[in-house]
């Protein structure tokens, strides 16, 4: 199994706690797990970690994206791009060793990711859906909820899901909230509090 996530230890940014909890219980399972993540943009002590890692029995392979402004919003949009540009480039690198990933909403728009490789290399995916963009987005104000974005963003999500083999909420209100979004995709939702 590949992980995608923007995040991962020494980060300490939740999403990549969750996973190392979540990949390392995976592994003892008997499961080969790869990560795709990038460098520390939340570490205490570090904000370098090695390129290659073998953690706990999990291969741990860390982006050199830079992270720019990794306190402002704009620059954590960046740092998102940059890093769904790597994660790109290293799936298309390793299209034919992928049998399953799961893909993280860090960042928000990766999803996206799995749907377009799921379309071009089949490669099947889940979605580990932390967040909901763009709704936190329009909720926070950063995005007004008529602008264009919004609506692309949104279709984008709600065919990812359809495409996705499934879809693992936090919480019930969650799950009923994705499938009010997006009726057809509610039987493929499961709930696993974090």
């Amino acid at each position: 199994m590949t992980v995608l996530t923007q995040f991962f230890p020494p980060d300490f940014a939740p999403t990549g706690q969750l996973i190392e909890e979540l990949t390392r219980h995976l592994s003892q399972q008997g499961l080969d797990i790869d990560i795709f993540t990038g460098q520390p943009g939340y570490a205490f002590r570090s904000m370098e970690a090695p390129t290659l890692e073998q953690v706990d029995g999990i291969k741990v392979k860390r982006s050199r994206i830079a992270q720019l402004w990794p306190r402002r919003i704009r620059g954590k949009a960046i740092n998102g791009i940059l890093f769904l540009l790597r994660t790109i480039l290293h799936l298309a690198v390793r299209r034919r060793k992928t049998k399953l990933l799961l893909i993280t909403t860090a960042p928000p728009f990766l999803p996206v990711v799995g749907y377009f490789v799921n379309l071009i290399f089949r490669a099947p995916y889940v979605c580990l859906l932390y967040d909901l963009y763009p709704d936190i987005a329009v909720e926070l104000g950063v995005v007004r909820e008529q602008h264009w974005i919004v609506g692309i963003w949104q279709e984008l999500n709600k065919r990812a899901w359809r495409r996705a083999q499934g879809l693992i909420v936090l919480s019930p209100a969650m799950k009923q909230h994705i499938a009010q979004l997006c009726p057809e995709v509610e039987s493929k939702i499961t709930v696993i509090h974090s």
